[in-house]
């Protein structure tokens, strides 16, 4: 199962194996299923780091008379390669009727995360919180978005009103994350250090143990965790690049790879919806 490669070394060879397998060429031949337009579109970015391919293959996803079924993956990969936020609305537009409202809202709000339109963005997702988003959820993207607006003094009150109430460790631990940013980005130094070295002694997500070392001002460490995960998955340099725990500078040296691929502008042309 391709979505459970969290920390398999062996995830590129098994994407590649996959989308050249006979049976899903012969199926892409002849009927190209809605999941395989999107399986390839990760497929291009992920492993063949094509962006202008994988913009293609969206465009056809989102054309598909069953977008509306993979419309999370159609949108939090094409949010993360292309500054076309018009188009991600109207593809919303096109596809809300068929979702339901806690799904609709959080999509409506992640696109307007992308826009960097905070408050609607917070205020979608109340509203897909409202409709039955988990409260575990909801707190994390909430103090997210409280982080990337960057009102840091609100992320330690969120955390204080709602740690008690995170039953995950995982939960708990991306929370801490968020509320040692905020009091970092406030005092300029991490408060609780020791909360977040035993975020990494748990061994959770390499993802999250970037985070952690992020806090603590690894440089080493941040780098090499860093080049570990974007090698094995192409795609998240543009997820993690949203990060507000990540500094910007350890991106730099990915910026002329990124820009190379293709024009964006152009191929944001082509996909217009």
């Amino acid at each position: 199962n391709l979505s459970e490669h969290d920390n398999s070394e062996t995830l590129n060879s098994d994407w590649t194996n996959f989308i050249t397998n006979k049976e899903v060429k012969n199926l892409e031949k002849f009927e190209n299923p809605i999941f395989l337009i999107v399986c390839k579109a990760h497929y291009q970015v992920s492993v063949e780091k094509d962006i202008k391919q994988c913009l293609i293959s969206l465009r056809s996803a989102i054309s598909h008379t069953e977008s509306h079924k993979y419309a999370s993956s159609i949108l939090q990969l094409y949010l993360s390669i292309s500054d076309d936020h018009v188009s991600a609305h109207k593809f919303l537009d096109k596809i809300e009727e068929k979702l339901e409202n806690e799904k609709k809202h959080l999509l409506r709000s992640n696109i307007y995360e992308a826009e960097e339109n905070y408050d609607q963005a917070i205020q979608y997702l109340n509203k897909s919180r409202e409709a039955g988003l988990s409260f575990s959820n909801y707190i994390i993207r909430y103090t997210y978005l409280l982080l990337k607006d960057k009102k840091f003094t609100k992320v330690k009150i969120a955390f204080e009103e709602s740690i008690s109430f995170l039953e995950e460790q995982n939960d708990i631990d991306i929370l801490t994350i968020n509320k040692e940013l905020a009091e970092k980005e406030i005092s300029g130094k991490v408060k609780d250090k020791v909360a977040i070295r035993n975020i990494i002694s748990r061994k959770p997500s390499q993802n999250l143990i970037l985070a952690a070392e992020c806090l603590l001002e690894n440089d080493v460490t941040i780098k090499r965790l860093l080049n570990l995960i974007i090698e094995k998955d192409y795609s998240n340099l543009f997820y993690l690049s949203c990060w507000p725990v990540i500094p910007s500078r350890y991106f730099d040296i990915y910026k002329l790879k990124k820009e190379t691929n293709c024009d964006l502008k152009e191929v944001d042309e082509l996909t217009a919806i």
